[in-house]
């Protein structure tokens, strides 16, 4: 079986820095593979390359045994490869309930005409939509604050929010940036079953880039660590915790 994601020796040039070098991944169907790195490891920028928000000047990415280098985010989203933020996307005019209805709006059947005129189908569609954006906001397990603003609920709602509303657009492949930054160690917790639950039980392949390296070491069945641009480890998380040259650059208190 191929992988679910190919990244071929990328680069990635900004002015005189080099920001990734010759990166090589693979993500199989239904696992999880982490990114660790210290801040300026390029993790985002990988991500940024993956997902189309920018081309790499070397190298391709293939998906689902398609080349997608390049590719708009929107286009990849329709394919389903969707992506999460490092700092989140949250309408804050918008109930939680209503920031997870806008993630259906690449899968909605109705389309514009049918939306402006009231058509049945449109009227089908958007009980549907709401029906299965209340499922969602219970499968992340934030259904009592599904009718607040989200200035008014905790920021680990937020985080499950914009998981939730990822999960909306139905992807194969989901890339999360840094979902645990700013939660309490309790809700990372409770974070990391949501995302095993995803790949075991949803069959999503999912693409970590996370600093909780108890998380992603938790989660994650392959890890990956970035170095200045560069990976410097691959393997398990056992493999990559004794890795004399990760405890080096990132793990050196950890033992």
């Amino acid at each position: 079986m191929s992988p679910v994601l190919e990244v071929a020796d990328v680069s990635m040039a900004f002015g005189g820095v080099q920001a990734l070098r010759d990166v090589a991944l693979t993500l199989e169907e239904g696992h999880i593979v982490g990114i660790l790195g210290p801040n300026g490891a390029g993790k985002t920028t990988l991500f940024n390359v993956i997902t189309g928000f920018l081309r790499p000047q070397n190298g391709r990415i293939v998906a689902f045994g398609a080349e997608i280098t390049g590719v708009r985010p929107d286009r990849l989203a329709r394919r389903g490869i969707v992506r999460t933020f490092q700092n989140l996307q949250i309408f804050p005019h918008l109930s939680v309930y209503e920031n997870i209805l806008v993630g259906f709006h690449l899968r909605s059947r109705g389309g514009l005409l049918a939306e402006a005129f009231a058509f049945p189908i449109s009227r089908r569609e958007r009980e549907r939509m709401r029906t299965a954006a209340a499922e969602l906001i219970e499968r992340v397990g934030i259904t009592p604050f599904a009718a607040a603003r989200p200035a008014d609920v905790p920021f680990g709602v937020l985080r499950r929010l914009e998981i939730a509303r990822s999960l909306a657009a139905q992807p194969r492949l989901l890339l999360l940036d840094e979902p645990a930054s700013g939660i309490h160690a309790g809700e990372r917790a409770e974070l990391a079953q949501l995302i095993e639950d995803l790949a075991a039980q949803d069959g999503i392949s999912i693409l970590l880039v996370e600093h909780d390296v108890d998380m992603i070491m938790r989660v994650a069945g392959r890890i990956y660590v970035l170095e200045f641009g560069v990976v410097i480890a691959s393997g398990s998380p056992a493999d990559v915790r004794a890795n004399a040259e990760v405890q080096r650059a990132y793990l050196g208190t950890m033992q």
